[in-house]
């Protein structure tokens, strides 16, 4: 089909560079023709017309009388370029145009313009001055319908002498080279498709000739590749087999690599952590004992005073709870560096949230902040350790009193999150956090505060704590917007609520 495609196309060349030189050559020579008989026409009727152009405004008439016959529309224009007398169907503005284009005293003036072959003949009077004009004008339209009629005829001869040429060839070409060409074609395609099923061109289309050396070529070049091939993809599979094997390996060797790295950072930070707990727990345990018993002596001192104050004893039971506080924190915080397991009690979240909050709201008040109670289902328990879970919400509330400005309130609240857990929250309007501390504020020892006013252990302990019992502890931060953490907790659901429920539900 290509081939044919190249034969059409040289028809369509020849054709076109025939015709076209023939087709400019007969419209010239047609236009030609036209000159030649309007002047021809035009001169011998001038000295006639040339007379009747002084009785002209008595008897138009006379002017029709002596025009020339001969080819196209005729009409007369007077010395001033007004027309006079034209033949029905004038194209008159295209004419006046050409009139005024044309200067009289060059002679006769022959051209084309606006679609119009045109003829100007100037008619003399008798003493020689300019009487006037001839005008004789042909229709272009008329001239390419002779044109297109022109060529049709030597189109049609040029494409009759081409069409038997081209099939004379082909018909050779057909027998000769385009069926062992298709035949090899046929079989490259299917070899492209798939390499393992080559082809191989039949040996009766390998005539004694330059083509069917190339077939019988590439039929034992087939052979040879695939026999290679064959090879070749026997290799290849067994290098697949290795290589899987290897990434395998190397990705089992990677993973422990990392396990025991993270296994020996957290050992090494779980020792500081231990280190650090014991030296605090036999540092505090003695000055908290002495400050326990000298506010149980004043306690016992002020009761014997017949006086007292009925509300004075209050500050002491605080000093007293603190202390016991205290010493629940530090404990919490040898289990945690031991390892060691607590038992979950169930908590009812309103009510120890609120006691939670008035641990620190003297140092709000004192620093101008507000905290807000958010509670969404007061009623709501959840399964924790008690001193570790406050623990943990005073470290958060702590952190968010450091992190806003006065009068920026703190948000602390509770809700249901789905049917099995308990969300509590702590919200601050604070500076916020860029993503890549957030990413390290669980990590211990790490602190964005100034030194001397933390050791970057709060959030550490409170997210352990969590994670101790079965909850989760995470971060939303953005810069300029505060920072929320959120503590989910196991809740505890109305069927499994009972009389021996924790008595932190009630302290």
């Amino acid at each position: 089909m290509r081939i044919l495609s190249v034969m059409v196309l040289s028809i369509v060349v020849i054709e076109l560079a025939v015709l076209v030189p023939m087709t400019l050559h007969f419209r010239r020579e047609r236009r030609d023709h036209f000159y030649a008989l309007a002047a021809a026409a035009a001169g011998r009727a001038a000295p006639s017309i040339a007379g009747a152009l002084g009785d002209a405004a008595r008897d138009p008439a006379l002017i029709r009388e002596v025009m020339p016959e001969g080819p196209g529309l005729r009409a007369l224009y007077g010395a001033g370029g007004r027309l006079l007398w034209a033949d029905p169907g004038w194209p008159r503005e295209t004419a006046e145009e050409i009139v005024r284009r044309t200067d009289p005293a060059g002679g006769i003036a022959e051209g084309e313009h606006g679609g119009l072959c045109y003829v100007l003949y100037p008619l003399r009077a008798a003493d020689g001055s300019l009487a006037g004009r001839l005008a004789i004008v042909e229709s272009g339209s008329r001239l390419r319908r002779e044109t297109v009629g022109y060529v049709l005829r030597v189109l049609g001869l040029v494409l009759l002498i081409c069409l038997f040429t081209s099939v004379t060839v082909f018909v050779y070409l057909r027998r000769a080279v385009l069926r062992p060409i298709e035949a090899i074609v046929r079989a490259n395609i299917a070899s492209a498709g798939d390499p393992g099923a080559a082809e191989l061109v039949p040996e009766s289309l390998a005539a004694r000739n330059e083509l069917g050396e190339i077939i019988r070529t590439r039929n034992r070049m087939l052979e040879s590749l695939r026999a290679a091939r064959e090879e070749i993809l026997r290799q290849n599979e067994q290098l697949e087999r290795w290589n899987r094997m290897l990434e395998r390996r190397v990705e089992e060797r990677t993973e422990q690599l990392r396990a025991a790295r993270e296994r020996a950072v957290q050992a090494e930070k779980l020792a500081e952590i231990g280190r650090l707990a014991a030296s605090v727990a036999h540092e505090v345990n003695n000055p908290l004992g002495i400050i326990a018993a000298s506010a149980e002596d004043l306690r016992r001192h002020l009761a014997a005073l017949p006086d007292r104050d009925a509300g004075a004893e209050r500050p002491f039971q605080i000093i007293l709870s603190q202390v016991e506080r205290c010493r629940r924190i530090i404990d919490a915080l040898l289990n945690f560096s031991r390892r060691t397991a607590c038992e979950p009690e169930r908590i009812e979240v309103g009510p120890f949230l609120a006691r939670t909050v008035e641990l620190v709201r003297r140092r709000a008040e004192r620093e101008g902040k507000a905290i807000e109670l958010a509670v969404d289902d007061g009623r709501a328990r959840v399964l924790a350790m008690p001193t570790q879970l406050q623990q943990s919400l005073v470290n958060l509330l702590e952190n968010a009193l450091d992190a806003s400005p006065p009068g920026a309130p703190v948000v602390v609240g509770a809700r249901r999150r789905g049917t099995g857990t308990v969300e509590i929250y702590v919200c601050d309007r604070g500076p916020g956090m860029e993503p890549d501390v957030q990413r390290q504020i669980f990590e211990p020892f790490y602190t964005t505060k100034e030194p001397g006013r933390g050791a970057g252990m709060g959030l550490t302990i409170a997210s352990q704590f969590v994670r101790a019992q079965g909850g989760t502890l995470t971060c939303e931060s953005e810069p300029g917007r505060g920072s929320t953490f959120r503590i989910g907790l196991p809740a505890v659901e109305e069927s499994d609520r009972g009389p021996e429920d924790s008595p932190a539900d009630s302290r």
